[in-house]
């Protein structure tokens, strides 16, 4: 058997044409994974924002029932800042952990690693409103 190398016979597969194939694939991985992280992050903004929403509202609530307070001669309540903060930084301090976690994942991992740290930051927030309230009755 002699070997032909005329250019009617096929060439074995190059390495560009696998190169091509790997980098579609590697960009529908990159797509696919930004979405992921897209829409887990809404879902952290509506918890922060919820966090802003308290750190403006309780302190206004708190100074509205320390004027009552005051009238019935009842000391008043100290605002509670320290798990006001903590509320405030846990979703953008979890979102920031979720993605270092999860990159260069796939992206069911990504996802579960994003819900993860959604229920880590949904149950910490839960947390912090007991500590307030113990704090605050």
């Amino acid at each position: 058997m002699s070997r032909q190398t005329d250019a009617s016979s096929p060439a074995p597969a190059s390495g560009a044409a696998t190169g091509a194939v790997s980098a579609a694939s590697r960009d529908r991985r990159n797509w696919i994974f930004w979405t992921v992280v897209a829409l887990f992050a809404v879902l952290y903004a509506q918890d922060l924002f919820q966090a802003v929403t308290d750190a403006f509202g309780v302190p206004a609530d708190l100074e509205a029932l320390n004027a009552l307070r005051a009238e019935a001669e009842l000391p008043p309540i100290a605002v509670p800042w320290v798990p006001i903060i903590v509320n405030l930084a846990l979703p953008p301090l979890v979102f920031g952990a979720a993605l270092v976690i999860s990159w260069r994942r796939s992206a069911l991992v990504t996802a579960l690693v994003f819900a993860t740290g959604l229920g880590l930051v949904a149950v910490l927030t839960l947390d912090m409103y007991m500590v307030a309230g113990l704090l605050v009755t």
